[in-house]
């Protein structure tokens, strides 16, 4: 058991449909409970307006519930990076990996959560910075990845991947992908990389349409320091966090990563394991 729940910032992206009637109903829990809380709108914007917004959580808060898909999980993480307040997602979008309880079972899982009965994962991020002329021009962070993409002309991208000291391979590619364990489900996963256990220490490279058959998804300690150098005569490219646009590259920009240094609490409930999660979510059988 946990430590039970007495006050909460809810951050609710009004969009989806259910979102209202998942708001009414733990309005009431709450009311019933005595649990203190405060009620923010899903905000969207640009990764740079986003990252400047004030935290989701307010002092003396023991839990940020979000009600959404995983895109608002990912803007409550982002908005609150470097804080340990957990976070619980209730799915009120479509797969929603991200989250732990279904909205048909938001009462009853909310509440069991106020009375102390969930876990907690911590979850690795990505922190990022981008060169240039050997100057940091801006820093990054995300949960699920960082991707490299074509920019407004449609050629191939070239990209040389250092890990460590060493040269490890040049890239002739769409694209490439640095994922974490949590995002390994998402663009990576879409892009024909592996599944990760969130509890894996790595890293995965997964380079997107690679114009080599040689160049196949790569699995990374998370304590080796990844970067990507991007060739003189590059065109422009955009680099994404959490598949918002963040910033252009030129030739000649060099992009390093590094495990941030403070993970993402995420909670589930006891019988919410990533397998088990991933049985719900990719409609695992066994079968066929």
């Amino acid at each position: 058991m946990q430590k039970k729940i007495k006050q909460v910032s809810v951050l609710v992206n009004p969009a989806k449909v259910g979102s209202q009637e998942l708001v009414s109903g733990l309005k009431r829990l709450f009311y019933e409970r005595g649990v203190k809380a405060s009620w923010l709108r899903d905000r969207k914007s640009s990764y740079e307006s986003t990252r400047r917004l004030s935290p989701v959580c307010n002092r003396g808060d023991d839990m940020i519930m979000v009600i959404g898909g995983d895109g608002t999980m990912l803007q409550a993480a982002r908005r609150n990076q470097g804080k340990k307040v957990p976070i619980l997602g209730i799915n009120a979008g479509s797969l929603g990996f991200l989250t732990s309880i279904s909205s048909e079972n938001a009462v009853n899982g909310v509440s069991r959560v106020l009375e102390g009965d969930y876990c907690i994962d911590r979850r690795a991020a990505l922190q990022f910075r981008q060169l240039r002329k050997r100057k940091v021009i801006k820093s990054h962070w995300a949960l699920n990845e960082s991707s490299i993409t074509r920019g407004e002309l449609s050629q191939m991208v070239k990209i040389d991947l250092h890990v460590g000291n060493a040269l490890a391979t040049s890239y002739a590619c769409d694209g490439i992908i640095l994922a974490t364990p949590t995002g390994s489900t998402a663009y990576s996963m879409a892009a024909g990389g592996p599944l990760l256990s969130t509890h894996a220490d790595v890293f995965v490279l997964t380079p997107i349409c690679a114009h080599s058959l040689t160049n196949r998804p790569l699995v990374v300690s998370d304590d080796e320091k990844v970067k990507f150098s991007i060739p003189e005569n590059s065109p422009p490219l955009q680099l994404h966090a959490d598949g918002i646009p963040c910033g252009v590259l030129r030739g000649g920009d060099v992009i390093e990563f590094k495990r941030a240094p403070q993970r993402v609490h995420l909670v589930h409930l006891p019988e919410m394991s990533f397998y088990s999660i991933l049985r719900q979510k990719l409609h695992w059988s066994g079968t066929t």
